[in-house]
């Protein structure tokens, strides 16, 4: 079974087939990981490019199907699969360490280096002042101690989504075990430490789960 996607417009030829590198990467690194690796077309190809179909050229794939399901609507999550989302988040960033490509160059809102400029492009939405007033204040004082140890940071490829939505699990003894990866469309090069924070951040919003 698999998954046709259509990628989004905004993604290049070269983005998304540094996608798929990784992906196929991963996979081959980590065999205890199950990995939505794009399958080959009729004609031996990762993508089909199909025009008419959006404004450019669509790029259409079909992606390897993860059984299981995610856990966006698990509500509490036990130690155990905590403990899974991280060591999901630590092989993918093992496996991508020394992974380079000309598609991981890009500016996404969501690389926590461009956070603070993030912050300040779009809190004007935020209409209850001091809920606003809050949010910028937290940003700018994070900044401060961030900033200075930008350039100490390692920096290698990273997925930059490995949340409780692109997280896949399978059931062992009827619990749920994370153990499946899909969505490479965050993948860029940054501070390797943003994997295992964004996948830290996604506990954060289930019940019981703190800081």
């Amino acid at each position: 079974a698999g998954v046709l996607k259509i990628a989004n417009p905004a993604f290049s030829a070269t983005e998304l087939a540094a996608q798929d590198a990784a992906a196929a990467l991963i996979a081959d690194a980590e065999p205890a990981l199950r990995v939505a690796v794009p399958l080959d077309n009729t004609a031996g190809e990762k993508y089909t490019a199909v025009d008419g179909l959006v404004e450019g050229t669509a790029y259409v794939r079909l992606l390897r199907y993860l059984p299981g399901g995610t856990l966006v609507e698990a509500g509490h999550l036990t130690p155990a699969v905590v403990t899974g989302l991280g060591d999901v988040s630590g092989r993918v960033s093992r496996a991508l360490k020394d992974f380079s490509h000309p598609g991981l160059d890009r500016i996404l809102q969501w690389d926590l280096r461009y956070s603070k400029d993030v912050v300040d492009g779009l809190a004007s939405y935020v209409d209850d002042p001091a809920l606003r007033e809050r949010l910028e204040t937290a940003a700018r004082d994070a900044w401060k101690r961030i900033s200075p140890l930008d350039e100490a940071l390692p920096r290698q490829a990273t997925h930059l989504d490995l949340t409780d939505a692109n997280v896949v699990v399978s059931r062992v003894d009827g619990a749920p075990h994370p153990d499946g990866i899909i969505d490479f469309g965050d993948l860029c090069h940054t501070w390797a430490v943003s994997e295992l924070a964004i996948t830290a951040s996604a506990v954060l919003g289930h019940p019981g789960t703190g800081p």
